[in-house]
């Protein structure tokens, strides 16, 4: 009895991992990321912010949009 239970608990954690990766969110992200900058452009964090964006264009495979805001 006890080998029926460990087995059944065993396939009930398997079939809800599966579950759980079925349900996942295959789209993330689904729209272009934005790295918001608060200084001016051409300067260090810009420049930074630009190398990053393409590095996580490489990587995640999605557009990355840096946005410098001076308000």
């Amino acid at each position: 009895m006890k080998r029926i239970c460990g087995f059944l608990w065993w396939l009930v954690s398997c079939v809800s991992l599966l579950a759980s990766a079925y349900a996942a969110e295959p789209s993330f992200p689904d729209r272009p990321l934005r790295i918001a900058v608060p200084f001016a452009l051409g300067g260090g964090s810009d420049f930074v912010a630009r190398v990053l964006s393409v590095r996580m264009v490489d990587v995640l495979e999605q557009n990355a949009i840096v946005d410098t805001r001076l308000e």
